[in-house]
């Protein structure tokens, strides 16, 4: 009894010991990418700042890279479970809950998302958009919604259009998210989340599933007939 007692309190100990080093290794590198890429950040540099050994790093990670992958692991799972707890809401045209949420989050991991506002972060935010672009997709479905809710009915060509379309107001959507976190953190997050989530929610389901409704007869009509347009104009010039 007595040894299982100490074998546990080892591992407990042990297990303390390693969150500390990976916290203290998360944090040196979220620092460094303030001021420059990931990709020239060295394990010296990264280990002498965090006060780690480079023994102990590759105890850990193979890389840097590996790290920041293993950051951003955390984040997306993270951001992928609130979509999906929140799917109903979502389908329901309800995006309050899913923003207060995910702000939430943001404010409490205040320094990756930081860095994932500033210029050094561009590839951070593109890689959380696409996991994010999937896992709405998948749970939301935000194309089979709208052709329902209007009754219209898409042959392969129309779908594919649909989609190309869902993934361009995707991307509209989030640039407008990233650049009100971005400015929120500016500005010292002075406002309220509550504030801010009402901003976002409200943004969203007009320039989410009402305007892709909207659309649908954009993609019954096809990109070809604005090129055919466009080149129209082009010639009367």
């Amino acid at each position: 009894m007595t040894e299982h007692r100490r074998s546990s309190e080892n591992g407990a100990t042990e297990d303390r010991r390693v969150r500390r080093t990976r916290t203290r290794l998360t944090e040196a590198l979220l620092e460094l990418m303030k001021s420059k890429p990931v990709d020239r950040i060295t394990v010296t540099e990264l280990t002498e700042r965090a006060d780690v050994n480079r023994v102990t790093f590759y105890s850990h990670y193979g890389n840097v890279r590996a790290l920041l992958d293993t950051v951003m692991d955390e984040v997306t799972v993270s951001c992928r479970s609130r979509i999906e707890t929140h799917a109903d809401q979502i389908i329901a045209g309800d995006f309050l809950p899913l923003a207060t949420d995910i702000l939430t989050y943001v404010d409490e991991h205040e320094q990756v998302f930081s860095v994932m506002v500033s210029s050094a972060g561009e590839v951070l935010f593109n890689r959380l958009a696409d996991d994010i672009r999937d896992v709405c997709n998948r749970v939301v479905d935000p194309v089979s919604q709208a052709v329902e809710s209007t009754g219209e009915r898409l042959g392969d060509a129309e779908l594919r259009r649909a989609e190309m379309i869902r993934d361009y107001q995707f991307d509209y959507i989030m640039g407008g998210i990233m650049n009100v976190v971005r400015n929120w953190f500016a500005g010292g997050r002075r406002e309220p989340i509550e504030f801010v989530a009402a901003i976002l929610a409200s943004t969203t389901r007009a320039a989410g599933p009402e305007s892709l409704r909207r659309n649908l007869s954009l993609a019954q009509k096809g990109p070809e007939e604005g090129e055919t347009a466009g080149k129209n104009r082009r010639t009367a010039k």
